[in-house]
């Protein structure tokens, strides 16, 4: 191959990647502004765990609005509340129709990674756990990214976190039906403090369902 040929085929390669990326940020965009579900507190979501409330603190200080929880109440920090928010996935959805998990939420004052939201996907044979895989930094957004690169995902004045498998159970797999995407805490004697404001679920067909929480 000539020298001229060569350089003309790393030209080509180059702009066919660059057409690529740029069709796949139009993809991401185009999920982006689909309309979202409002989703207000509700027993179907929260079941008979800890319900969503509200933190005037949070939200004045620091213009960040959605469900709400602290597991402790005015006097005593050591207790065993969690929380357990499980959302609807597409019609028919199976595990290898999602491609990725994002959950926006803001971090309070919990200190510990293995106390922070974690995501959980649920079929009908098994589920898998998503965990925060880095130190959590007080009064900061927080972006936790799973499955797919958090480097694919649009982000406002978030910190972006990839989130990492950690428990599988039961005999999960690609071709089984998914019943729901759960976000968790565990029972924990350390302060757990978090608002959650959105949850998105990006499927193979670029199609994304955003669960926006709206607060009590």
């Amino acid at each position: 191959m000539s020298v001229s040929n060569y350089i003309l085929n790393q030209r080509i390669s180059t702009l066919q990647y660059q057409i690529n990326k740029l069709q796949y940020d139009i993809n991401l965009l185009q999920n982006e502004i689909i309309q979202p579900t409002l989703f207000y507190s509700s027993t179907s979501i929260y079941g008979n765990k800890t319900e969503p409330s509200t933190s005037l603190n949070i939200r004045n200080n620091y213009n960040y609005s959605g469900w709400y929880f602290l597991n402790s109440n005015a006097t005593n920090y050591i207790n065993t509340n969690y929380i357990n928010w499980s959302f609807p996935v597409k019609k028919d959805a199976i595990v290898s129709d999602l491609k990725g998990i994002s959950v926006s939420f803001f971090n309070g004052n919990t200190t510990s990674n293995e106390d922070m939201l974690f995501i959980t996907i649920n079929t009908i044979n098994g589920s898998i756990t998503y965990i925060f895989d880095s130190t959590p930094i007080i009064y900061t957004n927080y972006q936790g990214v799973c499955m797919i690169d958090k480097i694919f995902i649009p982000y406002n004045n978030e910190t972006q976190i990839q989130y990492i498998p950690s428990t599988i159970t039961g005999n999960y797999s690609p071709n089984d039906k998914i019943t729901t995407v759960m976000i968790g805490t565990k029972s924990s004697l350390n302060i757990v403090q978090l608002v959650v404001n959105k949850i998105n679920l990006i499927y193979t067909d670029n199609i994304t369902q955003c669960y926006l929480l709206v607060p009590p």
